[in-house]
């Protein structure tokens, strides 16, 4: 079972110096964590860059979309509010090749929009982390065990789902909703805390009958909101 707080001390996190305040030279482009969601096709990737949380619930990360069938890359520059899932900021860049490799697109995308974006991490209070792996539900914090849970309805139409936390000692807590038409399955497996405090951005994977994978995010506090 895992500890929230001894995994963001030691292993899971190596923090970038935090003191003095956030400025746009804090920021470098991250690694993509051993997390990459691949289409069952095997041309589309979906590569996933955590950046860093503020103190109030931000989260900034990067994803790169690379279609290695058409030879195109999609790198996207977020923000996010952990609190209200709302977006705070949102840059979508495409690049093609012929011979670069993804890779060095995705390094050349963040250089021509790294002050646009690193301006609103530093707006926004984000502290770049250094993350070495995304762990997986179930955990433990707060003096019980937490596990990420999805449930599905369908129509004729389309499928609609349900994500929830589970908390051992707590109860039950809904964090998100969502719909896909063509929806195959959807899980709440992986998630990343905050250093500041008791909450964490669940990643839910979305693949779709038309043999499509992607994720959004959601966000959860481990210790308000749940019941029943």
């Amino acid at each position: 079972m895992k500890s929230l707080f001894s995994m963001a001390a030691a292993a899971l996190i190596l923090t970038a110096a935090v003191s003095g305040s956030v400025s746009a030279e804090s920021y470098f482009l991250p690694e993509p964590l051993p997390y990459t969601v691949h289409a069952s096709d095997g041309y589309a990737v979906t590569e996933f860059r955590p950046v860093g949380w503020s103190k109030d619930g931000r989260f900034a990360y990067i994803e790169a979309l690379i279609d290695e069938k058409y030879n195109n890359c999609f790198v996207v520059y977020h923000i996010t509010d952990a609190v209200t899932d709302k977006p705070v900021f949102s840059l979508t860049d495409r690049e093609s090749w012929e011979e670069s490799s993804a890779d060095t697109l995705v390094k050349n995308s963040w250089k021509s929009h790294y002050q646009a974006f690193t301006a609103e991490c530093a707006k926004s209070g984000i502290r770049q982390k250094v993350y070495t792996f995304l762990p997986s539900f179930p955990l433990a914090a707060n003096g019980t065990e937490y596990s990420g849970q999805a449930e599905v309805s369908r129509t004729k139409e389309s499928a609609f789902f349900t994500i929830s936390v589970n908390a051992a000692a707590l109860g039950v807590k809904e964090i998100g909703r969502g719909e896909e038409r063509n929806l195959e399955q959807v899980r709440a497996g992986f998630y990343l805390p905050s250093p500041y405090e008791m909450r964490i951005i669940v990643l839910v994977e979305i693949e779709t009958a038309m043999r499509e994978v992607y994720y959004t995010l959601m966000g959860c506090h481990l210790k308000a909101g749940y019941g029943g």
